[in-house]
């Protein structure tokens, strides 16, 4: 499945339980087609932030939708899944096509574009022109764009300004950036190691709906990084990881509830 009209690749949905039990299985991510970036700038990694210095927001208290996508704003919303689908059979012309439909204001042709060139097989990579396109779709109110600039971040190692990506999206009540920010500070990436951090984080997105919260959230208490009282509540959760799966995946495949 590529990219698509939802934006993003095909889930494992183990890989959020597994996750936790080792900083390696994370590989299994579609993210880890990425190589390290070359030339990298350490003006731009600046020393990583205490976990004291971060607040929590409160929770919201309404379940989290499949999809923050309105695609009403889109110029031309079947001419973008046209244009997706030939990544797979005619990339020149797909290039051509998203890219005259982000001059005409398309913020999901423009995180396309981003996301073919960091993370794509069909083009080479090319960072900075993927950075340049996910940080247009934030200027054009792409309301997941600042979750796909930090997972570029995350992967090319600029763990602080992932980090203010990823709560930029919180904000929106986004549970994939919460989902990501968990692990950040589950393994000390640009932020002092937290598992209470993480485990808010997690337990903020698990009770929206995101199913990889919940198996990360699981895994933390299995590993009594929260306390041995907790590892019971830990295997209800992993044992309810797959049932909630199924549930979504039967409303909606490609919901932001089953995004890494």
């Amino acid at each position: 499945m590529g990219f698509g009209e939802r934006g993003h690749c095909p889930t494992n949905l183990f890989g959020g339980v597994r996750c936790c039990f080792g900083r390696h299985v994370i590989a299994e991510s579609p993210l880890s087609a990425l190589e390290p970036r070359t030339g990298f700038d350490p003006k731009r990694t600046p020393g990583a932030r205490h976990a004291t210095d971060h607040a929590m927001p409160e929770r919201p208290t309404t379940p989290a939708p499949d999809s923050i996508v309105d695609w009403s704003v889109e110029p031309d919303a079947e001419q973008f899944r046209n244009a997706s689908a030939l990544l797979s059979s005619d990339v020149p012309l797909a290039i051509r096509l998203l890219e005259g439909l982000a001059q005409r204001g398309s913020v999901r042709s423009m995180i396309q574009l981003g996301w073919e060139y960091s993370f794509g097989r069909q083009l080479g990579r090319d960072y900075s022109e993927a950075e340049a396109w996910f940080r247009r779709s934030i200027e054009y109110g792409a309301p997941d764009g600042s979750y796909y600039l930090g997972l570029l971040l995350w992967k090319i190692g600029i763990f602080p300004e992932a980090l203010n990506q990823f709560e930029d999206g919180v904000k929106r009540e986004y549970t994939p950036s919460m989902t990501r920010l968990g692990l950040m500070y589950y393994f000390g990436e640009g932020v002092d190691r937290n598992y209470g951090t993480a485990r808010q984080y997690w337990e903020r997105a698990s009770n929206l709906g995101h199913v990889y919260a919940r198996g990360h959230l699981g895994s933390l208490f299995i590993q009594g990084k929260c306390g041995a009282p907790l590892i019971p509540r830990g295997i209800a959760l992993l044992v309810s990881v797959m049932p909630r799966a199924w549930r979504v995946i039967v409303r909606n495949r490609e919901s932001d509830l089953l995004r890494r």
